[in-house]
């Protein structure tokens, strides 16, 4: 009896030991070249990519300013939200400012050596970064301490905005591996399709809040499967271990609303023999936690969410929010119209247009990367059981990933597009990143195919490495890329 709900096992002690033993350092081992091959790419990619050259950069590299000179909440000036931040910030900005959406523009040695000589002066001004007002202070930690360090130091702008960048880059190599090393060999697979895009390379590198988003969204997401896993085997998890993805997706979700949905594929199942009410419960939790938090996170910052969504010309958000909940129906099919005439965009923009979207990687690129997370994708699917169980793990994560596409839409339609717009306008293909990861949550069997599974077995570091050369292709083609795009003249 007190072996009862548990796995019972007739082999020897020491051999479970040291098979144990031999999995886990083959998943450090994964982890850590992982680790360095993703050092190498980010760290060509940062080195070639000028300051504030990655969307939305400016407005998060001062929202961590803020943060790190005590704003905690930003000052709401009319329809603007800010803080007084130093001057030369203001003018390091505008020096490098002139080259997006100006593919003729290129860096000059004279704007490096001027932003090397402004520092972080007594002077302030106030700066506006309402599209960011919003967020949550922890995405900002990394930049915050560059900006700390560079304060304490009397460090330049430049070299605090480079140090930022580089504790940034560090901070995503550090959850991206950890997710690898909690994964399973196919969940790695397609952890390494993600991470070596041209675009989350750039976002890694840079001082966006965006790249925190995404590897914060794979972490839960390994997690959430290593936990599904756990319970299908028997074992009984804490709270903390059911509830920590859930806590980790957090911030992505306060920050990005549309997100949120992303709790309805976090539901565990619940092997007990606990009443069916209590089961259902737990299947919904997660995502009565999302939105719990959510909520509590408006009340707190309601000022800076309200400034921040009403500062589009010829927006009206009362309005929109009005006809999405009115006409459902007819919101979708606009959503249907934007993503048929837009999808290449899309497309591309999720995988590789770099700079503020005007720099351009080759066609052949798109094409092969496009191939391989397709190929990370459907890898999930592969010799799985087709039954009731699978059919509805497939709906539920799929509806996820469908329902959380159509809330980002939803809420570009609402804060940036004009009233009763026909196509939606704002939306990138980046925005879709963090929802990407729901597919390691799809159904997967440890045996597939029977070449791979003895690969694995007895050479696995090779399975695991079959995306280092197109990393590797990938980080040559960033380099002529960026190179010519922001060097060359």
């Amino acid at each position: 009896m007190a072996t009862q709900g548990k796995k019972v096992s007739v082999i020897p002690a020491d051999s479970q030991v040291s098979d144990f033993s031999s999995e886990e350092t083959n998943r450090l081992n994964s982890a850590l070249i992982f680790a360095m091959f993703l050092l190498l790419a980010i760290g060509i990619t940062m080195a070639l990519t000028p300051p504030f050259q990655v969307p939305d950069t400016p407005v998060h590299f001062l929202k961590a300013a803020s943060l790190a000179y005590g704003g905690l909440s930003p000052v709401i000036q009319g329809k603007q939200a800010g803080y007084p931040l130093p001057i030369d910030l203001s003018y390091f900005i505008q020096l490098f400012t002139k080259i997006p959406f100006h593919p003729s523009v290129r860096v000059n040695a004279s704007e490096f050596q001027q932003a090397m000589h402004l520092s972080w002066s007594s002077r302030r001004v106030f700066s506006t970064f309402t599209q960011a007002s919003f967020d949550p202070p922890i995405l900002y930690i990394p930049d915050v301490i560059g900006v700390w360090i560079g304060r304490l130091f009397s460090l330049s702008i430049l070299t605090s905005y480079y140090l930022a960048e580089a504790i940034n880059a560090l901070t995503a190599i550090a959850i991206l591996s950890l997710a690898v090393f909690l994964s399973k060999p196919k969940a790695r697979f397609f952890i390494y399709a993600v991470s070596f895009l041209p675009i989350s390379l750039s976002l890694f590198g840079s001082v966006s809040r965006d790249s925190n988003l995404i590897t914060l969204a794979v972490l839960a997401l390994a997690l959430q499967m290593r936990n599904v896993d756990a319970i299908k085997s028997g074992v009984r998890l804490s709270g903390f271990m059911r509830l920590l993805p859930t806590l980790l997706l957090i911030p992505v979700a306060v920050t990005k609303p549309p997100y949120v949905l992303l709790y309805l594929a976090f539901g565990l199942p619940d092997r007990t023999a606990a009443p069916k009410i209590w089961r259902i419960i737990n299947r919904i939790f997660p995502f009565i936690v999302g939105v719990a938090t959510n909520a509590l996170w408006y009340l707190f910052a309601g000022s800076s969410l309200v400034t921040s969504i009403n500062g589009v010309a010829n927006v009206s958000p009362s309005k929109q929010i009005k006809f999405v909940v009115l006409n459902p129906f007819t919101f979708i099919h606009d959503a249907e119209i934007t993503t048929r005439r837009l999808w290449e965009f899309y497309f591309h923009s999720a995988i590789g247009q770099l700079g503020w979207l005007d720099t351009y990687l080759p066609n052949w690129s798109f094409v092969l990367l496009g191939l391989v997370l397709a190929a990370s994708i459907l890898n999930f699917l592969v010799g799985v059981e087709l039954n009731s169980t699978t059919y509805r793990s497939v709906i539920v994560t799929l509806g996820s990933v469908i329902l959380s596409v159509l809330a980002v839409e939803a809420a570009l339609y609402v804060t940036f597009t004009p009233y009763r717009a026909v196509v939606i306008l704002g939306v990138q293909g980046r925005y879709f990143l963090p929802i990407f990861p729901l597919v390691m949550l799809l159904p997967q069997r440890a045996q597939t195919i029977k070449f791979l599974s003895r690969l694995r077995t007895k050479v696995p570091l090779i399975y695991d490495s079959t995306l280092y050369p197109i990393a590797i292709v990938y980080s040559i083609v960033n380099v002529t890329t960026l190179v010519v795009r922001f060097w060359l003249s």
